[in-house]
């Protein structure tokens, strides 16, 4: 019996410690999250400012410990601040679905995504965003290439901090 209470405390402090996924949503119909890399000099969200501006760059990856690019989700907000409200301004988003970033690529041009912020807080050095995300990808084959009629659609919530990156 003390055996059997051991292993279920230790499954739960074991699962307690798995990371959870900044993005989670389906493209194309199929079930996706997505792990932020890093919380010190290698993060894989962070941001700059760039006059009144927070240029927000998030590259989220299917397995927490492998920053591989293969169904990875590289999406830049355009965020306006003015005192402390921070506004959307524009959102894009490209999918990888190879190995390689040169392509193919699922991408949504400006104005293709629907980003809702139910939360924008910034707390010196971060930046915490949560809200939905929705829109329309495009297939492109090749770097800045023509896209073609194979649409896919992405639909989901995400919840994530993000480090300035100061030059």
């Amino acid at each position: 019996m003390h055996a059997v209470l051991a292993a279920l405390l230790s499954a739960t402090a074991l699962a307690d410690d798995d990371p959870m996924p900044a993005i989670s949503a389906t493209f194309d119909g199929e079930p996706m999250v997505w792990y932020l890399l890093g919380e010190n000099d290698d993060v894989s969200a962070s941001f700059v400012e760039q006059r009144q501006a927070l240029m927000v760059d998030i590259t989220g990856f299917t397995d927490a410990d492998d920053p591989s690019p293969r169904d990875s989700l590289a999406l830049r907000l355009s965020l306006s601040e003015t005192g402390e409200t921070l506004t959307l301004e524009q959102a894009e988003a490209v999918y990888f679905i190879s190995s390689d970033t040169t392509g193919p690529v699922y991408r949504a041009a400006p104005g293709a995504l629907e980003v809702t912020l139910a939360r924008a807080e910034r707390d010196g050095a971060w930046l915490t965003l949560a809200g939905r995300i929705d829109g329309e990808f495009e297939l492109e084959r090749t770097p800045a290439g023509q896209s073609e009629s194979e649409p896919a659609a992405l639909s989901g919530r995400f919840e994530l901090r993000a480090r300035r990156v100061e030059f």
